[in-house]
């Protein structure tokens, strides 16, 4: 079987136990759950613009810059972190 035919989730074998314990270690109750599906359309809108902002503020912490090293790294981080930001496009 290829990766492509499997989902990400079966892919990492993520199963739903594995979900509910994660929103568990991050707090996320129903009532969260509920508000993070409300308000994932003005998320998705935004996103490269949230993944720059984030990364926008993240340099202007002490030694963040020193540690990412220079402008093409950064660039890289920033399409990585775009790139695990995309499910939220189609999860919830």
């Amino acid at each position: 079987m290829k990766p492509t035919d499997q989902t990400l989730n079966e892919q990492l074998r993520i199963t739903e136990r594995e979900i509910e314990s994660r929103k568990k270690l991050l707090g996320i109750d129903p009532g969260g759950e509920a508000l993070l599906r409300e308000v994932k359309p003005l998320v998705v809108a935004d996103l490269d613009g949230i993944v720059e902002s984030f990364y926008e503020t993240l340099v202007e912490l002490d030694g963040v810059a020193q540690l990412i090293g220079d402008a093409e790294s950064l660039f890289r981080l920033k399409i990585i972190c775009g790139v695990f930001a995309d499910p939220v496009r189609w999860c919830l």
